[in-house]
């Protein structure tokens, strides 16, 4: 059960061999170290081009890091050095050129994995064809033993459910992810898709108990101190809930969407001054996070100070990309201020 530090001391240690340096990396990037995770990532795949999983890894931590055009850049580089319907796959997902997935969708459309065969399942489900669900189930169950295909069907489920759809997750997709932490029980991901398919099924019990055992093992991983506070707030336990939402951002000072929580825990218990005072703090303590000013304006929202929400939300629209835009139309949090008739009239030429 290594530390970040020590998954920091066994990459540097092993400078010159790939094969430790992508296992240090991928999980760096599953506990959000995307600086560090880049650097590894990025030695890891100059040594031995023929890493499927380090090329994959080194994207995401492009995607994930608000660098979207180097992310693609790396997925193409990847698929030249390794011709691997894996990473052809993970470029599927994320080109915005249309000529560019219909070749991909057309070259993966017969591909025998079914770890490939998850991943198109799931873009169907998230493309709005429910009947996927049943094609997903029979690979669940013709599948079971491939890890690959345990991982993408972990996702598929939750983001099954997360849409509405008849998913019980606590007997589709908790036996996937207890497996997974069983096979691998020192990295985060299985217990991170654990605790978010208990928060999908509001077991907020269960999402104590979860994180209480990846704690056990991970004590330093401010995700899970964060949703174990979510998940107190969730109950109305306010001081436990601030407790571990603190110790979060002790742990890695620039997490705002703990901020964000903490400033939310606040507000139920009437500390409105003091929840306004940290999301105020979430600029200054993340600048180079694109969404750094949003928090402010949904507090100010939820205060109905409607002419500064609208500032300080229009002020960041400019910072991100049209998905990012995309998706953040989608947002609860930002539909109010969207509806917004100035919002509105400042976005009427915003097509994303």
């Amino acid at each position: 059960m290594p530390t970040i530090d020590q998954l920091l001391q066994a990459a540097y240690s092993h400078w010159n061999d790939a094969g430790p340096l992508g296992k240090a990396g991928r999980e760096l990037h599953d506990r959000n170290r995307l600086d560090h995770a880049r650097t590894i990532l990025e030695r890891a795949v100059e040594l031995d081009p023929s890493d499927v999983e380090s090329w994959t890894n080194l994207a995401f931590v492009h995607l994930r890091g608000f660098a979207p055009d180097e992310g693609l850049k790396t997925l193409r580089r990847g698929i030249a050095a390794t011709d691997s319907d894996v990473v052809r796959s993970a470029l599927q997902n994320f080109t915005a050129d249309p000529e560019e997935k219909a070749t991909l969708k057309e070259q993966l459309a017969s591909s025998p994995i079914p770890s490939i065969r998850a991943e198109i399942l799931w873009n169907r489900i998230f493309a709005g064809e429910a009947e996927a669900l049943d094609d997903a189930r029979r690979l669940a169950r013709d599948h079971a033993d491939d890890p690959d295909t345990r991982h993408n069907l972990c996702w598929l489920f939750l983001d099954a459910k997360q849409r509405g759809l008849d998913v019980d997750l606590k007997a589709e997709g908790l036996p996937l992810a207890d497996r997974r932490i069983a096979e691998e029980p020192d990295r985060i991901f299985g217990h991170w898709i654990k605790v978010q398919m208990l928060i999908a099924e509001k077991d907020w019990d269960g999402v104590i108990a979860a994180t209480d055992a990846s704690l056990a093992r991970h004590p330093d991983d401010e995700t899970q101190m964060h949703l174990r506070g979510r998940a107190y707030r969730e109950k109305g336990d306010y001081d436990h809930a601030v407790a571990w939402l603190s110790r979060a951002i002790g742990a890695k000072p620039s997490f705002a969407g703990a901020r964000a929580d903490l400033a939310k825990t606040y507000e139920a218990q009437d500390k409105v001054d003091l929840a306004e005072g940290v999301v105020r703090e979430i600029p200054t303590a993340n600048p180079s996070y694109p969404g750094r000013d949003l928090p402010l304006a949904f507090f100010l929202a939820r205060r109905e100070r409607w002419a500064e929400a609208e500032s300080v939300f229009l002020e960041s629209w400019g910072r991100f990309s049209a998905g990012q835009r995309a998706r953040l139309r989608n947002l609860p949090d930002a539909v109010q201020i969207l509806a917004r008739p100035a919002v509105q009239a400042a976005l009427a030429t915003d097509t994303a």
